[in-house]
């Protein structure tokens, strides 16, 4: 009888030290190994010697079994296993954001994918006032005016790495916090931290002019 106790103190220890750790779904043990495949950039590897051996594991109607598509999967996943994965999601990674130099490495990993093609315009910031309809020539004026504000964030020669909404910056002491949008922006030789009222970014003053 007094074994008991003693006998359910290391379990109660146990279960406190466990249930801090993040539970995992079956579905999310049953697919662990490609994670980890992945992180340890094998992954190609063993879905090539699946479909090299794709007889031994799956008919003959099956995707990997597809004298095709099998090899085209395999292929897919040279790419996404030459990465270098730095850091993964957590249980509490929507409460947690990551730090700037994250962001960065996630940038020299993805590589610069700018678009040459179509590179974005900044609007030109000339008014034009048309009498006939004031209404309009001021919707038209704050459309430019807000494509102009989303041009300074994303634009061909910075690359935007985070951005958040809402971040509250106060510019004086006995003033009232002002939200706006917060960014972090690579060139080609700088990083760049820009904030934006959110009244800017909408192409409104308000009542604050």
């Amino acid at each position: 009888r007094k074994s008991q106790p003693n006998g359910q103190e290391p379990l109660k220890r146990q279960g406190s030290a466990t249930s801090k750790t993040p539970v995992l779904t079956p579905q999310a043990i049953k697919h662990i190994w490609v994670r980890t495949a992945l992180i340890e950039k094998v992954l190609d590897k063993i879905v090539q010697y699946i479909v090299d051996n794709c007889s031994k594991y799956y008919e003959k109607e099956a995707l990997l079994a597809d004298p095709v598509c099998g090899p085209i999967l395999a292929s897919l996943l040279v790419g996404p296993c030459a990465l270098e994965y730095t850091k993964l999601k957590t249980a509490d990674h929507y409460w947690t954001d990551p730090s700037a130099d994250e962001l960065v490495q996630r940038h020299r990993i993805h590589g610069v994918h700018g678009r040459q093609d179509s590179p974005s315009k900044r609007p030109a910031l000339g008014i034009r006032k048309r009498h006939s309809s004031g209404s309009t020539s001021e919707d038209r004026f704050a459309a430019s005016a807000r494509e102009y504000v989303e041009s300074l964030h994303q634009n061909s020669r910075t690359h935007l790495l985070y951005g958040k909404n809402n971040v509250l910056v106060q510019p004086k002491d006995d003033l009232e916090a002002i939200p706006g949008y917060l960014s972090l922006h690579q060139s080609a030789d700088s990083l760049t931290l820009k904030w934006t009222p959110n009244q800017l970014m909408n192409g409104t003053l308000g009542d604050s002019e």
